[in-house]
């Protein structure tokens, strides 16, 4: 977009808020100004690139189209995968034709140009660390926040990661041997995990595959596609205010212009329909008794997961609640 400058000398110009009758303005930009600018920039970049390019396209379509491309249609991986890859394929389509593309509804609903577009996703693909691979407790380390700050995010991250590992390592160890690392002699196995690395940006996964690696691998995609895609994607409440976390502003005003916020509300409400949840019985896709218990098992744990949040929202210890990781909101995949 266009940044129009005040007409006024510098260090008098007007701050406005609202529109038309409810415009209300007053004396410099200062303080919320900053707050603004931060808060908007803060929204931009997690829909851009945590979300769209990290989640949508790089880690939701590694997964799916390894899976569908590299694994037979009765694997016992492909049966595993495919509840988190529901839909992937379909939204990743609609987001390459309406979303991404220069002149689309992120170019409209951002200040950049369309070099400013290539240029952050570019710095998501070789800088961002949010775009290497990481288990998810030594994710956790790199943040740097000290051990005596307890972070909701952390805390019921730990909860929500351990009933999604031990479900995957359940699901591993009735197809496979971990004691002489079956997973490594299934060609399968082999050809979904060495097509997701050359997909992913840095080809990092670790080598070489092993049963207790690949559980890893996919307990963290698992988490990224399910409870991360809830935490990054759910900002419509963030971004409903245009004078709030607007993606673009006016220098002199404390609101996004009109096409910012009507083409925001426009992605807000096309990406809110209901999707399956990851709480739902699945047991259909799986062929033997040992892996639909599996299954059953994990939803029992989530709804486990899902009571204790709800007990630490409620026994008076956080400012607010904290609902990432509630596990009847989390939807199974990257399917809106």
């Amino acid at each position: 977009g266009t940044t129009w400058p005040p007409a006024s000398p510098a260090g008098t110009e007007p701050v406005c808020t609202g529109f038309l009758l409810w415009k209300q303005c007053q004396a410099n930009v200062g303080w919320e100004h900053a707050k603004l600018a931060f808060r908007g920039t803060l929204m931009a970049v997690i829909t851009i690139v945590d979300h769209l390019y990290t989640l949508h396209l790089t880690i939701g379509n590694a997964v799916v189209r390894a899976n569908v491309e590299n694994v037979a249609a009765d694997h016992p991986l492909r049966r595993l995968l495919t509840p988190f890859g529901y839909r992937t394929e379909a939204i990743n389509y609609q987001s390459a034709i309406v979303l991404v593309p220069e002149h689309d509804l992120v170019h409209r609903a951002s200040p950049l140009s369309a070099d400013g577009m290539r240029g952050i996703f570019s710095y998501a693909s070789a800088v961002s660390t949010h775009v290497s691979w990481s288990a998810i407790k030594a994710r956790w380390k790199k943040a740097g926040v000290g051990e005596e700050l307890r972070l909701p995010f952390y805390d019921d991250g730990d909860l929500f990661y351990g009933a999604v590992q031990s479900f995957v390592h359940g699901y591993l160890a009735i197809h496979y041997d971990y004691a002489s690392n079956g997973c490594a002699a299934d060609a399968g196995v082999v050809a979904w995990y060495d097509r997701v690395n050359a997909i992913v940006p840095r080809h990092d996964l670790p080598t070489p595959l092993t049963c207790e690696g690949l559980e890893e691998v996919i307990a963290t995609f698992i988490f990224y596609v399910s409870a991360m895609h809830n935490h990054v994607g759910t900002i419509a409440a963030e971004v409903e205010d245009p004078c709030f976390a607007p993606w673009a502003w006016r220098e002199g005003e404390l609101c996004g212009p009109p096409r910012t916020f009507f083409t925001q509300a426009l992605i807000m409400m096309s990406t809110a329909l209901e999707q399956p949840r990851i709480t739902e019985d699945y047991t259909h896709m799986f062929d033997d008794e040992p892996s639909k218990e599996a299954w059953r098992g994990f939803t029992a744990a989530l709804r486990q997961v899902g009571t204790e949040v709800a007990r630490r929202n409620a026994d008076g210890s956080r400012r607010r609640d904290f609902l990432t990781f509630s596990t009847d909101r989390i939807e199974t995949a990257i399917s809106i």
